[in-house]
């Protein structure tokens, strides 16, 4: 998993020569395109893609040489026009916090506890007051108490991930009945690369329409966000098609390639076609593409839904814990994120 803590690498980002009238996120944009350790999700250009309806601004926190030490992104938006709230971006697993602790690990662990937590508690300070807050926080941060120390309530969450340095340690680690639906698959199926996102749109809402469920994103967001990240040159689009031509499924798979990471971010099957095992399929070849492109982590971003996490552990996959962390102003709002859509 990628680390948010920013390792000893005898250098410090400077803001000396940052002009005193520059913003806090100009300050961050800076930072973004000197430090490589900022997860895909926290870039500018990723939050530039998915926050349509509001706006992301970040808090930072400095040291005593004026040196950026810590940062907190938050994506504010009006909910049904009444009340302002920090929620999720559309697209978005998680966001967070990063911190830059240059030889951090000299010090003894009371002293990197201390530094931590008042790194965070400065952060955590400069969140304005809103009537709603819900965010899911990067698996990078394991200590949470300044948030509860302001009030905050904390869930754990889990993520999968996969170690992808031995793919046949992968295969011969997942449970039977996933191998079994891969060489199924493989019989009906084909797996190709897709570059038609209305096509890739619709399998999602077919998959969503089953459940009953609101497609937890726009499609204006999905393109916003798809075209950037075919700029970049790190997104694929995986579709599994019968030899009629019928759609089975689609997974959407993102790559942070600073972190040598890989992300499953969503995927959309055909219901009725869903006994094939395209989907799971359709994971594997992204876990080998993802090996074959130099990533040493897969991560299937999580979910707390029965059936999807039991997809993702049946890989064999390794369970790590996240935060989700809410405040509400109102107790009735405490409901509301009850029903915030888990992107899964």
């Amino acid at each position: 998993m990628s680390q948010l803590i920013n390792p000893a690498r005898g250098e410090t980002l400077s803001l000396k020569n940052f002009s005193s009238n520059l913003s806090l996120k100009e300050k961050y944009r800076v930072l973004c395109g000197e430090d490589n350790t900022i997860p895909m999700f926290m870039q500018p250009w990723w939050l530039d893609a998915v926050c349509k309806k509001g706006s992301w601004e970040v808090c930072l926190s400095f040291d005593n040489a004026g040196e950026i030490n810590g940062a907190l992104i938050y994506y504010a938006v009006k909910l049904r026009s009444l009340v302002t709230a920090i929620v999720m971006p559309e697209l978005t697993p998680h966001t967070g916090i990063w911190l830059n602790l240059p030889n951090i690990h000299k010090l003894k662990k009371h002293s990197q506890y201390t530094n931590t937590k008042k790194i965070v508690a400065s952060l955590v300070a400069q969140i304005p007051q809103v009537s709603l807050f819900h965010q899911k926080i990067h698996v990078g941060l394991t200590d949470w108490q300044p948030f509860f120390w302001e009030g905050y309530h904390g869930e754990i969450h889990y993520t999968y991930t996969l170690d992808l340095t031995d793919t046949q340690k992968i295969y011969a680690d997942m449970k039977g009945s996933v191998r079994t639906a891969i060489k199924k698959a493989n019989t009906i199926v084909k797996v190709e690369l897709c570059e038609d996102i209305s096509a890739f749109y619709a399998l999602c809402k077919k998959s969503l329409e089953k459940q009953s469920a609101k497609q937890p994103f726009l499609f204006e967001t999905l393109i916003s966000l798809d075209k950037v990240l075919q700029e970049r040159n790190c997104r694929k689009i995986f579709l599994a098609r019968d030899s009629e031509g019928n759609a089975h499924g689609a997974v959407y798979i993102v790559y942070d390639d600073d972190k040598k990471s890989a992300h499953y971010l969503i995927g959309g099957s055909d219901p009725v076609l869903r006994q094939s095992g395209a989907v799971m399929l359709l994971l594997w070849q992204a876990i080998l593409d993802a090996g074959e492109r130099g990533s040493t982590l897969f991560d299937f971003e999580g979910s707390m839904i029965p059936t999807v996490e039991n997809a993702f552990r049946n890989f064999g996959a390794t369970q790590t814990p996240f935060f989700r962390i809410t405040k509400s102003k109102y107790k009735f709002l405490d409901v509301v994120t009850l029903f915030f859509p888990n992107y899964r």
